[in-house]
């Protein structure tokens, strides 16, 4: 497998924020801002998805989340996509992702940690395109 690297990063880049696990709750909204905030003063664009809600388990039905999230990966705007954090849900996002789509797109950066592992492993696997376990 050949593994394609997306683009580095440039300040002018847009970054997405999505909850394909948990979203964040209203006690963590003002630190979510402080991290955009610290993102944009370093020069990047960042579009905050929808599937953001921290009221519930998780931050939007299984097939909402798989739709943003692909929908941000396929963006040819977005060059990285961020989740604000981990959570225990990622898992159902796997059947419902568009995995051919996902492949096909010009490669961006998904970067996670802890639950995302569970996304961020089978996307480089099938797609063949690298991305980063850890935050920025």
């Amino acid at each position: 497998m050949t593994i394609r690297y997306p683009a580095p990063l440039r300040p002018g880049d847009r970054i997405g924020v999505t909850s394909p696990s948990s979203g964040v709750d209203d006690d963590m909204r003002a630190r979510l801002r402080v991290a955009i905030d610290v993102v944009r003063e370093r020069g990047y664009e960042v579009v905050v998805g929808e599937c953001m809600d921290g009221a519930r388990h998780v931050s939007a039905p299984a097939a909402e989340r798989a739709a943003e999230l692909t929908s941000m990966l396929t963006d040819p705007a977005i060059r990285a996509v961020v989740p604000p954090w981990g959570g225990e849900t990622a898992i159902d996002l796997l059947p419902l992702l568009d995995w051919d789509a996902l492949g096909a797109a010009e490669p961006t950066w998904l970067v996670g940690y802890s639950d995302m592992s569970t996304i961020i492993t089978p996307f480089t696997l099938l797609s063949g395109v690298a991305t980063v376990h850890g935050n920025i």
